[in-house]
């Protein structure tokens, strides 16, 4: 049998025996040797057998020891950038915009934020934006993720276009070598350059760590990193799961609105695998927590959409979905997505979404491996309605009338107001 119609048959009958009711590895066992499918090559199935296979096809990722809180050296900062006739300092990019309006058009600074999937960044530079700001990654001579502006200081042009030359980037323009933190390292054309040495572009702090890339976005006044503190399910081995990125159309605050309000789960969702089960009518609960507060329906637990934690560690921002499985739905209780959200610019947003479980061993490959071949494609359709939906709204602010479901949304527009005017007040004190 060819291995993609042998995974696919496995995964099948896996899916109806926990349909039946089995959880533990024995009763799956039995449930195999009773159905059609044979184990690869031949022979019966056996604990070690399905270890094996499981094993073999869930590409779970591997979840490195990471402390908490992590604490990263530092590297950010304005530039020491210089006018366009090099006579002296100019500001940096970084300094300028930060107004309350302005925070909450393109997002609160002294944060980490998501800036990439780990797939994304390769030993080749890439662009991106991320809050307004053009930055380009790429991975040194280590492998390890750097990020400066996408700016040769010399003209302007992106650095994203060019190389990675022993770990630094290369212009393609004239040559230009900067390295991790923005100071440049060569002038080819003109080795007696007074850039070289200097440091004539912004860098950002960046961690990588389960999937995925952070960078810190600091003002003037915050330009060393605070210590990020990750989330249990990052962490704990007893965790595990794939991580999804995309980048939707419209402000990022409608994306926190939309995890926000689990109510819209039973309409917007109502017909996928994911949401269908659970009542179209229902009241909203919202408790306060130490770091933020929980947002969950009052008349269900666990049925589909019913709970969310909005979080602030002062450090970043993240948020949490339960969503209870249908009982085919394999091992590890409900599903937990775990969001991170960066504003790309004032139309457009990146999203993380980690879909954990709680599970570990062959409970872990036993997810993953059904979930690269029927879990992805329910999620994944539970997230395109949300892009549509998402898509669909007016430019931010729009005009609206909340009710009592929106209570959750209201709080982090509130949050994100406050912290604004703090920051924004502390920049015009300093």
């Amino acid at each position: 049998m060819p291995e993609d119609r042998y995974e696919s048959s496995l995964c099948g009958a896996l899916f109806e025996i926990f349909e039946g009711g089995a959880r533990e590895l024995p009763e799956i066992v039995a449930g195999l040797n009773e159905s059609a499918i044979d184990p690869h090559g031949s022979g019966d199935w056996t604990d070690a057998v399905l270890c094996g296979e499981l094993a073999r096809l869930s590409d779970t990722p591997v979840k490195a020891r990471c402390p908490t809180p992590v604490r990263v050296a530092g590297g950010g900062g304005p530039a020491r950038d210089t006018d366009e006739t090099g006579n002296g300092p100019a500001s940096s990019p970084a300094a300028a915009g930060h107004g309350v309006d302005n925070l909450l058009k393109l997002g609160l600074r002294n944060r980490w934020y998501g800036i990439a999937g780990s797939h994304e960044v390769t030993d080749e530079p890439v662009g991106v934006t991320r809050l307004g700001e053009r930055l380009v990654l790429w991975r040194d001579s280590e492998g390890v993720v750097r990020a400066v502006e996408d700016r040769c200081p010399h003209r302007g042009i992106a650095l994203s276009i060019g190389s990675v030359a022993e770990g630094n980037l290369r212009c393609r323009y004239h040559g230009v070598e900067v390295d991790k933190n923005g100071v440049v390292l060569r002038v080819p054309a003109f080795p007696d350059c007074p850039m070289v040495g200097q440091k004539m572009i912004g860098s950002y702090p960046t961690f990588e760590h389960y999937q995925m890339i952070w960078a810190w976005f600091g003002d003037d006044a915050h330009p060393e990193p605070a210590p990020l503190e990750l989330p249990e399910e990052l962490t704990s081995p007893d965790w595990s799961g794939p991580l999804h990125t995309n980048v939707w159309k419209g402000h990022f605050q409608y994306v926190y609105d939309n995890i926000a309000d689990p109510m819209h789960g039973s309409y917007l969702h109502g017909t996928t695998y994911m949401q269908e089960r659970g009542s179209r009518v229902d009241r909203m609960k919202l408790a306060e927590t130490a770091h933020g507060f929980e947002l969950f329906r009052e008349g269900q637990e666990e049925t589909s959409f019913d709970w969310m934690e909005f979080i602030d560690t002062g450090d970043s921002v993240y948020m949490r979905a339960k969503i209870g499985f249908p009982p085919g739905g394999g091992p590890g209780g409900p599903l937990c997505i775990v969001f991170y959200v960066t504003p790309v610019d004032e139309t457009e947003t990146k999203i993380f979404a980690y879909r954990f479980r709680n599970v570990s061993g062959w409970r872990s490959d036993l997810y993953h491996f059904m979930y690269r071949h029927r879990f992805r494609t329910f999620m994944d359709a539970v997230l395109a309605q949300d892009e549509m939906a998402l898509a669909a709204m007016p430019a931010w602010p729009p005009r609206e009338n909340l009710y009592q479901h929106d209570i959750g949304l209201a709080r982090i527009r509130r949050h994100f107001r406050e912290q604004a005017e703090a920051q924004a007040q502390e920049l015009a004190a300093g």
